[in-house]
């Protein structure tokens, strides 16, 4: 867990009781922000915390050494910095949390079954790409794990809501 320090930005609180958004995301992108974003346009002043969740996934094809997934671990830690820096210009707490594995959805399962019991009004949120025209290589492309980890949320009892990001 890490939290942002407090310099230029209007002294924000975490408040375990409070409405909280988790918004899951890869790296600091268009995505990402664009999530971001629409979830404060459709939910204005309705959080209070935000925490940003990623989870880098090992490729042992890609990752040969430790400094390889060192690097992973690394590139996510300071993405996730950035998101946390975009939020407190909001008035937003954040913080993040980031962790490796070789199958992303089950690790994503798992820290948000944590993060579920530590902010106990915690809604979840996921970007995902929608193109104007879609096609079947767009679906092979653009993986599903929103879909799949939504649907593993609410059988947990979780609530996630996944945030349509235009493409055109």
């Amino acid at each position: 867990m890490a939290a942002i320090p407090d310099r230029k930005f209007r002294k924000a609180h975490k408040d375990i009781l409070a409405p909280t958004a988790v918004l899951l995301v890869s790296g600091f992108n268009g995505l990402g922000v664009h999530a971001f974003i629409s979830m404060m346009k459709l939910f204005p002043k309705q959080f209070k915390n935000v925490v940003f969740l990623s989870v880098g996934r090992i490729d042992t094809t890609r990752f040969k050494s430790d400094e390889d997934v060192e690097e992973l671990r690394f590139k996510g830690l300071e993405d996730l910095y950035q998101y946390a820096l975009l939020a407190r210009r909001f008035g937003l707490y954040a913080e993040y949390r980031h962790s490796l594995a070789t199958d992303a959805v089950d690790e994503l399962e798992k820290k948000c079954m944590e993060l579920g019991k530590e902010f106990q009004r915690a809604v979840f949120f996921a970007g995902k790409l929608s193109f104007k025209k879609e096609e079947t290589w767009t679906r092979i492309l653009h993986n599903q794990s929103a879909l799949e980890l939504q649907r593993k949320l609410v059988f947990n009892g979780l609530s996630m809501i996944i945030l349509p990001i235009r493409v055109y």
